[in-house]
């Protein structure tokens, strides 16, 4: 036992073994990766930890900027030329990225931080675009469609195509929330717990409910617990 604390501590106190040591376990915990196709891009030494990738397709890309950290997240894309974008000191603390179709987009701002959400990003030239220091809490859903066609009998023709959603800056969206297809959201806004949201939300506005409906206009929110906060 001595032995192994004696070890540990020149481990901890030396800075080549204590790197080499980080990358073997960085290694490990992200040992799963499957990719699959020509040209596809993932940013080097992105801080990470048990992140999978399964990628299949062609000329897909995934791009972290400076300083974000990624930790139990699941990264899956089928297709090609689809791009995911995380800015700068932005955390990704669980959850699933889904992008399943061509020439799409999933793109994150800075100082953006996300915990256990899912996006999905169905089906050819759709996007999902989060702007800079919104948040997205746990088991929360956000998708540009259905993953499945719904006909219209009596023309026989599909009735539920996808559309892109945006979302903007400082957004917070509660635990348990849903954004479907098309939403826009606008900056400052406040989606509620368990909120379903399929119609777009003002800039400033609190939302809750479903289907989500106004309850307070004219807002804005800060990570601070204080009163009487000036906001610029």
């Amino acid at each position: 036992m001595a032995l192994f604390h004696s070890l540990k501590e020149k481990v901890r106190t030396n800075r080549i073994l204590y790197a080499i040591v980080y990358k073997i376990i960085m290694w490990r915990e992200n040992r799963t990766k499957v990719i699959r196709g020509k040209n596809n891009r993932i940013t080097k030494y992105v801080a990470s930890y048990k992140t999978t990738y399964y990628i299949v397709g062609d000329n897909n890309c995934i791009e972290v900027g400076n300083g974000s950290k990624l930790s139990n997240l699941e990264i899956v894309i089928k297709g090609s030329n689809n791009k995911i974008v995380i800015g700068e000191n932005t955390d990704i603390l669980g959850g699933r990225f889904w992008i399943v179709g061509n020439d799409s987009l999933l793109s994150f701002g800075d100082n953006v931080s996300v915990y256990k959400t899912h996006y999905a990003v169905t089906e050819d030239n759709q996007s999902i675009t989060v702007g800079d220091y919104s948040q997205t809490g746990d088991r929360t859903e956000i998708r540009t469609g259905d993953s499945h066609s719904i006909i219209d009998l009596a023309t026989n023709k599909r009735i539920n195509y996808p559309k892109s959603i945006e979302i903007g800056e400082r957004v917070w969206i509660g635990v348990s929330a849903a954004i479907l297809k098309g939403v826009k959201i606008g900056d400052n806004a406040i989606v509620g717990t368990g909120a379903i949201v399929t119609k777009d939300v003002e800039a400033n506005t609190i939302v809750a409910g479903n289907p989500a409906r106004v309850v307070k206009t004219n807002i804005a929110w800060d990570h601070s617990l204080t009163d009487n906060l000036e906001i610029k």
